[in-house]
């Protein structure tokens, strides 16, 4: 069995309107782009894959390192926050 990969212009619609409507950094959108990076490096566009892998993990590396940090700060100035989330 083989596994035809829809297009790059179908997937790059779809990380588009992923991206417009549910923001850059959000998982979905950064799980899209990760997909057409993997297609387009498939179809042998190696340049435009290796950059759009590397612009994902940059987002995914903020995203995850902003709410980490975030997290930390809160429980710096107010350790009861972790507790209690509406702090």
């Amino acid at each position: 069995m083989t596994w035809d990969a829809p297009s790059p212009s179908r997937l790059s619609t779809g990380s588009s309107r992923s991206r417009r409507i549910l923001g850059d950094n959000h998982p979905v959108t950064l799980l899209a782009a990760a997909i057409l990076a993997f297609a387009l490096g498939r179809l042998g566009e190696h340049q435009a894959a290796r950059e759009l892998a590397a612009d994902t993990l940059a987002s995914s590396l903020r995203g995850w390192l902003g709410g980490v940090l975030g997290r930390r700060a809160r429980c710096a100035g107010n350790p009861a926050s972790v507790l209690i989330p509406a702090l």
